[in-house]
């Protein structure tokens, strides 16, 4: 099969003295025609790692299908790739790009795509794990005007890093390809990172998973070690490692297993791996309530602020944004999906989180999302699990701090907001038309939902038409206002 074909030598080649490789100056061909992995290898092994730059002039490049790395780099600090708008084409199970523990990197107009969509390599499972373009524990990243047409599993991933920046990035399938689907994964997926996330003029449409995933990890206590020491299990069973390490100083949240209360917070002076996961060690004594099962997860000062700006996410099954923390979503359009456009909640099953806070969602289009049938909550969702807490009403408010102004919500399968288990809600100056097109005949649409919140806002809201803000458990200090023809039902 493809994913049997050439393996490529990534050794740990001695880095060369280069500052600059053109991978046509090495053999690569620019028509297509010929398998450029060599030539590239070559290049790529003649770089300095410092301040060099690896070009691709402009063409289309292919390269043999393999289980391996093609380009792999470890350390590097000031590295650029320019591409010039050339086509890297790829096959089988290949991972185009992989940095590990680099700094001040950027990748400029760049294309990848796949010789058939790897969705329908018929028998090559286990390729749906692997990213076009992943980086470990990299720091002050750039990738500019780079489209990604396929993908075997997520587009980009970014695991440990600090510092992102995503201008002009593009998911989506190959225009006149045909193809419904570009990344059989998540488009982005941003995990356990620090630090700012920019993302701006993003173009992500047909993606398997989420158009776009910002979590941290929550980190189960499989041992307390001593007083000032824990033992915190991955959940690859692995140990953990070093660029997911926190570093000191790093304080980190401690919650409640199942209800995920937060228990309060604690700043880590030394973290090291071992076997299926890692050792924290803290200046101060735990808290007696910290045992076996107790959950940890950095702190939200210490979490990745998202900053979203006039970003386009469109026609995915699943959902378009899934974030938790520190988002700052403005100015951007939210198209044909699934699920809910915007998904908050923490996620214990596959152990990311943290829970809901700092949320600011502002002059937003969200249109025909939240489609599949059976999925009553909306297109903005905020949550206390993923998939949704059904007709129970979430026990605890472990939410806190969203606010929703001025956004724009149309032709919606369910309701255009759902909010459960939360405090400090802010519902303001909306525009909601023709919601919960599913409702059952005769039903008013339901426009908002709200369950088991707390010192809440409704307020300054309009709608084309009558409508219901449908409110379950919630406190007297929720409080709603004039919201036109929407009308309180109150469970």
């Amino acid at each position: 099969s493809a994913t049997h074909g050439v393996r490529w030598p990534i050794g740990e080649a001695s880095a060369g003295t280069a500052r600059r490789a053109s991978v046509t100056d090495f053999g690569a061909d620019s028509t297509g025609q010929k398998d450029s992995t060599a030539a590239v290898q070559k290049a790529i092994a003649s770089l300095a790692r410092r301040n060099a730059r690896l070009v691709f002039p402009a063409g289309k490049y292919t390269f043999a299908a393999s289980n391996a790395v093609l380009m792999d780099f470890n350390g590097y600090e000031g590295l650029e790739i320019f591409g010039n708008g050339a086509e890297l084409s790829f096959a089988g199970a290949t991972q185009p790009l992989r940095l590990t523990s680099c700094k001040d990197l950027e990748v400029h107009d760049v294309i990848v795509d796949w010789t058939r969509p790897p969705c329908s390599q018929n028998g090559e499972r286990g390729i749906a794990d692997a990213a076009a373009l992943r980086l470990n524990g990299c720091e002050q990243i750039l990738l500019e005007t780079v489209v990604f047409h396929a993908a075997p599993g997520a587009a980009v991933s970014f695991s440990g890093c600090r510092d992102i920046t995503l201008d002009t990035v593009r998911v989506m399938p190959h225009p006149g390809s045909g193809h419904a689907v570009s990344s059989c994964g998540d488009g982005v997926a941003i995990l356990d990172c620090t630090g700012t996330v920019t993302a701006q003029h993003a173009l992500i449409s047909g993606t398997g998973g989420a158009g776009m995933r910002v979590q941290q990890s929550y980190w189960r206590v499989s041992q307390v070690a001593d007083p000032q020491a824990a033992v915190l299990a991955s959940a690859e069973g692995k140990p953990v490692p070093e660029w997911l390490l926190p570093k000191p100083g790093t304080y980190m949240q401690i919650s409640e297993a199942e209800s995920l209360k937060l228990l309060g917070e604690i700043v880590v002076t030394k973290a090291e791996p071992v076997s299926g996961g890692m050792r924290l060690s803290f200046a101060e004594t735990l808290s007696p309530a910290v045992g076996k099962g107790t959950l940890f997860c950095l702190s939200a000062t210490n979490q990745a602020q998202l900053k979203m700006d006039d970003c386009k996410l469109s026609g995915g099954p699943s959902v378009g944004l899934v974030a938790q923390s520190r988002a700052r979503i403005v100015n951007s359009t939210f198209r044909g999906y699934g699920g809910p456009a915007i998904l908050l909640a923490p996620d214990l099953e596959h152990m990311r989180g943290p829970v809901v806070e700092n949320i600011h969602i502002n002059d937003c289009t969200f249109a025909e999302c939240n489609l599949a049938p059976g999925d009553a909550r909306g297109a903005i969702t905020i949550d206390t699990a993923p998939h949704g807490t059904g007709a129970a009403v979430p026990a605890a408010r472990i939410n806190e701090g969203i606010t929703l102004q001025r956004n724009v919500f149309s032709r919606l399968g369910g309701p255009a907001i759902y909010c459960a288990g939360a405090t400090w809600l802010d519902v303001e100056s909306n525009r909601f038309y023709d919601c919960d097109r599913r409702r059952a005949a005769g039903e008013q649409p339901r426009v908002i939902v709200l369950r088991n919140l707390d010192q809440s806002t409704v307020a300054s809201n309009e709608a084309n038409g009558p409508g219901k803000i449908v409110m379950i458990d919630c406190t007297e200090k929720v409080k709603v206002g004039d919201n036109g023809p929407l009308t309180n039902a109150t469970a």
